[in-house]
């Protein structure tokens, strides 16, 4: 049972499972290990069922047993799958989303609004995984070529390379040196909700909540628009693949 355990903890869940781990490497006491997807696998059977998933109405949000093992899963794509040298997520999608749209509709679960769903959760991800990112390489020394002599343990060095070239542009510098607006820093603080906080004043009120939601709706909106584009894409492909297909089988019966 022993060797059976160290035998399913040393064999890789995937040919770039190294990059999942992020800045959560070897597991130590009182640490975590790397996602390697095995509740998933235990969960569904090794992709023979599916997982249930729920729906709030109201908002795009998965609940659940088995919301977090599904989120899970989707942060184990995008850590996998899209690299840093995007500029923003409108860039990840369109670069990377072909790649990792697939994976989740092969992916072993049923959810309702899936769509919507897994473009703003994997977009939350994404900008999760690359502030780690982002802590670790200003910790990791004080020069650029520091940094890039010191990448995580087990990253590929070619995607700390493309990390680190990303952190060290301009662009990425002045928006990281963009102060916020005060709205921002007062939902930052406070979150939505209204209340009061000593030395922060209040939350939002009704009308800015109202605009707030109107922006996240309008976000998603824009996700579902990408995800048709991925998939028009996607069909034009498999499309494509078929009559190059028909075309060859044509040809090798006029040989014959």
């Amino acid at each position: 049972m022993h060797a059976k355990r160290q035998r399913i903890q040393s064999e890789p869940n995937d040919a770039n499972s190294s990059q999942a781990s992020a800045t959560s490497m070897k597991k130590r006491k009182g640490q975590r290990g790397k996602y390697r997807s095995l509740v998933v696998e235990k969960k569904t059977l090794s992709g023979q069922c599916k997982l249930e998933v729920e729906m709030v109405d109201y908002v795009c949000q998965a609940i659940g047993d088995n919301a977090r093992n599904l989120l899970n899963f989707y942060g184990y794509i995008v850590r996998t799958t899209a690299l840093m040298d995007a500029k923003d997520w409108g860039h990840v999608a369109s670069t990377y989303g072909p790649i990792m749209w697939p994976q989740v509709q092969d992916s072993r679960h049923e959810l309702p609004r899936l769509q919507a769903f897994v473009m703003h959760a994997m977009q939350r991800l994404y900008r999760y995984w690359k502030s780690r990112l982002y802590t670790y390489y200003k910790e990791c020394g004080a020069t650029h070529k520091e940094r890039l002599a010191n990448p995580p343990e087990e990253f590929p060095i070619d995607n700390w390379r493309r990390c680190c070239a990303t952190f060290d542009s301009d662009d990425f510098k002045d928006k990281e040196g963009a102060p916020h607006m005060q709205e921002e820093m007062l939902l930052q603080v406070l979150g939505p909700k209204s209340g009061y906080t000593h030395g922060k004043g209040s939350g939002y009120g009704g009308s800015i909540k109202a605009r707030i939601n109107e922006e996240e709706q309008q976000k998603i909106r824009e996700q579902q628009k990408q995800i048709e584009e991925l998939q028009s894409r996607l069909d034009t492909s498999q499309k494509e693949m078929e009559e190059h297909k028909a075309t060859q089988q044509r040809n090798m019966i006029a040989m014959e």
